[in-house]
């Protein structure tokens, strides 16, 4: 479980796939750690070399005192790029893992070859929705909304078909530091990058799955109007964390665009 310091703080991160090839940056949803890509990254290990990490106030990484901002957490990425001297790499961002990808493309374009967006928006939510949900945690604590979550994250189907799975990424989210989602939360509430991503100067992906209640595919799909030359790509029956419900699909998608 290797560790670095980067932006002040230990970042928990991991290298997999194969060293000398193409290279992919991962960022994580909010109440996720580097988990989710597993079944993505089994099917890439051969063809792409990846960096894997938890962001802060996740994870194994430090639960630093929030409240956090986008320019914090990109800040954290490229500082993770930066000692690790990844100087080329195509980035890959889910939720408000696609914002962190947004803001850091655009603070550094040089450094990212390609930009992959999967289940995201410039603007996620409204101040009130983020204000809620920050409330209801810090009153009742993530367990005790832990379902509810997770039914906005996989498809209606997924816990009857799928129970054993539903329970594992129950303890990831529940295993959560509550200050660090919280700090999250303010950063989602806060972040718009409305007015900016028409600066994306880069090959952008932008996927959804059709299931996805949380970033319905209509939202994401409205990027590609921002983003000049962008690709929209839906992904079917998939919901908010395409990656873990349509790892296959999700990855040929990957694979496609970035040319292999």
């Amino acid at each position: 479980m290797p560790f670095l310091t980067a932006s002040g703080l230990a970042l928990h991160y991991r290298i997999g796939g194969r060293a000398g090839k193409p290279r992919i940056a991962f960022t994580n949803s909010l109440g996720s750690d580097m988990r989710i890509w597993g079944a993505v990254e089994q099917i890439l290990r051969d063809d792409f070399e990846m960096v894997f990490f938890d962001q802060r106030g996740h994870g194994l990484s430090q639960n630093v005192v929030g409240p956090y901002t986008l320019d914090d957490l990109s800040g954290d990425l490229l500082a993770l790029l930066e000692a690790l001297g990844w100087e080329r790499t195509a980035l890959c961002g889910v939720s408000v893992g696609g914002l962190i990808a947004m803001d850091a493309a655009l603070k550094d374009a040089g450094r990212f070859s390609h930009l992959m967006l999967f289940d995201t928006a410039p603007r996620i939510g409204n101040t009130d929705l983020w204000a809620a949900r920050i409330a209801t945690v810090e009153a009742n604590g993530l367990e005790a909304h832990a379902d509810s979550f997770l039914a906005r994250w996989f498809p209606t189907s997924f816990a009857q078909t799928q129970p054993e799975a539903w329970q594992g990424w129950k303890r990831m989210l529940e295993a959560t530091p509550k200050e660090g989602y919280i700090a999250t939360c303010a950063a989602l509430r806060d972040a718009d990058l409305t007015a900016s991503v028409h600066r994306l100067d880069l090959p952008v992906m932008l996927l959804a799955g059709t299931d996805d209640v949380s970033t319905p595919p209509s939202l994401v799909r409205q990027a590609t109007d921002r983003i000049a030359g962008s690709r929209f790509v839906p992904i079917l029956g998939a919901g908010h964390l395409p990656m873990i419900d349509a790892g296959d699909e999700v990855a040929s998608e990957i694979r496609r665009f970035l040319g292999g």
